[in-house]
């Protein structure tokens, strides 16, 4: 079994990475509108409107 556990919570959508029982790190976590995947948020999956004022939709790193 393996050491490092990823634990995500959808309803707060945050995952947590823990090490033998500890908390290592906590993220924000995001569904990509292409493939529905719970994933970790990263700013470079926003896709921009054509005015590019607004961002209308995250996609995954699969998916971009």
């Amino acid at each position: 079994m393996s050491d490092y556990i990823e634990i995500i919570n959808p309803q707060r959508m945050v995952g947590g990475l823990y090490f033998q029982g500890e908390l290592v790190e906590e993220y924000k976590i995001e569904q990509c509108d292409k493939c529905s995947k719970l994933t970790k948020f990263d700013q470079f999956g926003f896709q921009i409107e054509y005015d590019r004022a607004e961002k209308v939709i995250w996609f995954c790193g699969d998916c971009r």
